[in-house]
């Protein structure tokens, strides 16, 4: 399996539950929205600050604008 993306490191224990209620670092590294499911890609994100958030919470660029705003 390619991986595509690096999440950021969490504590063990947020990561473990994290993982367990959303998938969050399955999804990052295979490139999907864990809200969403939508395949994310480097050029899908507007720059490198929707970059860094996809890393962290493993929102595709949409629903990062849902969530904090497109600007």
């Amino acid at each position: 399996m390619e991986i595509k993306f690096k999440p950021e490191d969490k504590a063990e224990s947020l990561e473990q539950l994290f993982e367990m209620m959303f998938g969050r670092s399955t999804a990052i590294e295979s490139g999907k929205c864990v809200s969403c499911g939508k395949e994310v890609t480097r050029e899908s994100l507007r720059n490198e600050i929707s970059f860094k958030e996809y890393t962290i919470s493993g929102l595709c660029q949409e629903c990062q604008d849902e969530v904090f705003g497109a600007d």
